[in-house]
């Protein structure tokens, strides 16, 4: 596969996304925000009921009792099992979206379909970020980085083995991954605005209860809007990176004439 390096900067990555979202912010936000309760909103449920308590060697210094920890064993499992299959409907629907404008929010449970395949691809990329991050956090933030693309390129490549595509996406990043480690750092200003409404609550309540983890949900909604911008984003940066993707000269504004056909 022939790749190229992304020469555009990270303010016109985003630019075209917002294009691309015009219209159309309020069906990605909805698919986001299933996107959070197949993940995450099931998890904080599962944490309410499947967990045990852990008696550490440690006491207390005010009450001099033994301390204990809270050890969450349902969302771990839960998030093992989903991870892969639910990685594989962002993907194809991101790429859905800003080729066709297609928004159909069934497309997140089509990995499922795909289960093996999937979870074999995210648990071989997490095997492998692991291992890196052994070493110390920046060989692993790098590794993350390296194989950022593996899920689009199954998408693009379907007969591919979740090796070959994890070997892709690191031929794909060579010169690649700090400029898409910059676009990520762009988002991070919107992201803590975004995370105020969930930060105040957790401040003052902790998710111990079915009504928490409901509010939880709804405060979530304002960083789930940067999400759909950000995922839009980094899936421009992938069709420039495969070179899918031209973005025409200055006045070049339909978003029609910026994707080339293979």
């Amino acid at each position: 596969m022939e790749y190229r390096i992304v020469n555009q900067p990270a303010s016109k990555i985003r630019e075209v996304a917002r294009t691309a979202l015009a219209g159309n912010w309020q069906a990605v936000v909805l698919f986001m925000f299933l996107y959070y309760l197949i993940t995450s909103g099931v998890s904080m449920i599962l944490d309410l009921f499947f967990y045990t308590m852990q008696t550490l060697p440690l006491t207390d210094p005010v009450s001099g009792e033994s301390m204990v920890q809270r050890l969450n064993y349902g969302s771990g499992i839960y998030e093992m099992l989903i991870s892969g299959p639910v990685a594989w409907g962002l993907s194809r629907y991101m790429l859905d979206f800003f080729r066709e404008k297609k928004t159909e929010v069934t497309t997140l449970f089509e990995g499922f379909s795909h289960f093996l395949k999937a979870f074999a691809l995210m648990i071989l990329m997490g095997v492998k970020i692991f291992l890196w991050s052994l070493l110390f956090v920046v060989p692993g933030i790098i590794a993350a980085f390296r194989y950022a693309q593996a899920f689009y390129i199954l998408m693009d490549h379907p007969e591919y083995s979740a090796n070959a595509c994890l070997k892709e996406s690191s031929n794909m990043m060579r010169g690649n991954k700090g400029k898409l480690f910059y676009l990520h750092l762009t988002f991070v200003g919107w992201y803590l605005l975004a995370s105020l409404p969930g930060g105040i609550f957790s401040g003052l309540m902790s998710v111990d209860s079915l009504a928490a983890v409901f509010v939880t949900i709804l405060v979530a909604v304002p960083t789930l809007i940067v999400d759909a911008y950000a995922n839009v984003a980094m899936t421009v940066f992938y069709e420039l990176a495969s070179d899918n993707l031209v973005i025409m000269e200055e006045g070049a504004d339909d978003p029609s004439r910026w994707h080339t056909e293979e």
